[in-house]
């Protein structure tokens, strides 16, 4: 018995691992179903080769949720980036494109209580200011109008018309350079003493990226930190001056007669911009 013990002891890694033969396993059944002593055994061995299985699969599994998990960083970079040159498209297919005054561009007709003003039919948009004084005969209202590169592509729209429910000096901005135009009855027009000046207020912003960038820059530049954390202050201002360029750049001007909509661009176009750079520097850490 006790050498029958043995043989079935020798053969119970076999068994465990599932390497024997059918006459095999039912000689170690019939044999460990006598034998307590070798059913305690088969038991131990089975507990150790478990936890044997656990202990060498947790470094598995800990690489496989590392590779993951730089795929998922990697794709949220690809996608920021993807998503700041959207941003710039956007920006540049809606942005404004004056009009200059032509006889053919505006129609108006004047009463005594308003103005009915059509537009021609390239005209897809456009804006006024109503600049108020005490004075009510001297009210004046700004008018710009304009289409944007998307509309080229795009069928024609019916005219629009603009309405002014009150008495004053309707004045069209060419937002080009050029003094005004008093609109007149009619089709007709004259030039005024006076022009619509672009902003500039953005620019402003740019420097003061610009400068924060490079104090930032000479700082890490002189400490070069082991950890890429301090880096993180750097992609802000930088990522500001990245999008007032990729708003601008493509229109080949670094002036806006729109101020909110393109600062509101360079806004969202910014925080794009700084995750993309955030994801790049987490995705540079983890290789480190």
């Amino acid at each position: 018995m006790e050498n029958k013990c043995k043989i079935i002891k020798d053969l119970l890694p076999l068994y465990v691992e599932d390497m024997l033969s059918e006459e095999s396993k039912k000689f170690i059944i019939d044999n460990i179903e006598d034998c307590p002593e070798c059913k305690i055994e088969l038991e131990e061995l089975k507990l150790n080769i478990e936890e044997e299985k656990y202990l060498d699969s947790k470094p598995l599994e800990f690489l496989d949720k590392e590779i993951k998990k730089d795929k998922r960083i990697n794709l949220f970079a690809l996608g920021f980036g993807l998503l700041s040159l959207f941003i710039i498209f956007l920006s540049y297919i809606s942005s404004p494109i004056y009009f200059p005054y032509s006889e053919d561009l505006i129609n108006l007709t004047s009463t005594e209580e308003k103005h009915i003003i059509e537009f021609s039919e390239e005209v897809t948009g456009y804006n006024i200011q109503d600049i108020s004084s005490l004075d009510s005969e001297k009210n004046e209202v700004w008018i710009e109008a304009w289409k944007t590169p998307l509309d080229s592509l795009l069928p024609p729209r019916k005219s629009l018309t603009l309405v002014i429910d009150k008495p004053a000096v309707l004045l069209y901005s060419s937002n080009n350079g050029e003094v005004a135009t008093q609109l007149q009855e009619g089709r007709g027009g004259k030039d005024f003493n006076g022009m619509m000046l672009p902003r500039l207020a953005q620019n402003y912003y740019l420097m003061l990226s610009i400068i924060l960038s490079g104090v930032i820059g000479i700082i890490l530049y002189v400490v070069k930190p082991k950890p890429l954390a301090p880096y993180n202050f750097f992609t802000i201002p930088f990522s500001y001056m990245l999008a007032h360029i990729g708003i601008f750049l493509p229109r080949g001007v670094n002036y806006t007669y729109d101020l909110t909509r393109d600062f509101i661009y360079i806004v969202l176009l910014t925080i794009a911009i700084n995750i993309f750079l955030q994801l790049i520097l987490k995705i540079r850490k983890r290789k480190i």
